[in-house]
């Protein structure tokens, strides 16, 4: 049978098995005449802190590494609790409330952005992120979602990237630059309305769909164990004692 290929709109049409090739490659404010637009600087400032675990050698840390963040959802997966005598190297601080930004590739392509959760305190992550600390009266939520909008990715080009090629890096001078929504508090805390109501209603479904996946799980095995065993024809049986046959 001869291999065919079969058009749908539900693909983008591209060569390349990357994230960063279905990326538009230009953003122009000006297609968004009725936004108001401000360099992220406005909204955010980039926090330096480092540390070095090391000088601490009996403390506790909670560290946050590249691939304990969920970049389907944003979510921090897990937070690992280490002395100090067991991390390596240089650190970037965080504290609840700040966004953590994944500024290699492909990390930043597939949009590992997430914000420390209230619960967890300070965090110590990978130098490969950019902690962003929402100004005075900016809400964390509406900034998380615009880091992960197309506006704001569409912006992330490739020229923009320094270093080798796969592991490439932006600068958090040239990540600041990036145009955002300039939006007044009291949207802000709309927007953070409709984040955190889809957030629950989401949770919700995927909460249902696991049950239901459960108790189908559960059906499947109870079938199973009610059911008499496959009966061969006589065909059949020729075939697999053949076959049975050639293999010892």
């Amino acid at each position: 049978m001869k291999s065919s290929i079969v058009s749908s709109s539900v693909f983008e049409a591209g060569d390349r098995d990357d994230a960063r090739f279905y990326l538009p490659t230009e953003f122009n404010s000006k297609n968004y005449p009725d936004i108001n637009w401000c360099p992220l600087s406005k909204l955010a400032t980039v926090a330096k802190s480092t540390i070095i675990p090391e000088k601490n050698p009996d403390e506790e840390f909670n560290c946050v590494n590249l691939k304990d963040v969920n970049e389907k959802d944003g979510k921090i997966k897990q937070v690992h609790r280490l002395l100090g005598s067991k991390i390596k190297g240089s650190k970037v601080r965080a504290h609840p409330g700040d966004i953590l930004f994944a500024r290699i590739e492909p990390s930043i392509y597939n949009k590992k952005i997430a914000i420390v959760p209230e619960n967890i305190g300070e965090i110590i992550g990978s130098t490969e992120f950019i902690v962003l600390t929402p100004r005075k009266g900016v809400s964390s939520k509406y900034l998380f979602w615009i880091l992960r909008s197309d506006w704001f990715s569409m912006q992330i080009t490739e020229n923009l990237m320094r270093g080798s090629t796969g592991r490439r890096r932006l600068d958090h001078r040239e990540l600041v630059r990036k145009l955002v929504p300039d939006v007044a508090t009291d949207t802000q805390r709309e927007i953070e309305e409709i984040l955190v109501s889809a957030s629950l209603k989401r949770d919700q479904i995927l909460m249902t769909i696991e049950m239901l996946m459960k108790e189908a799980d559960k059906k499947i095995k109870d079938t199973i164990k009610n059911s008499k065993p496959f009966e061969v024809d006589d065909h059949s049986k020729k075939a697999l004692q053949l076959t049975l046959g050639s293999a010892s």
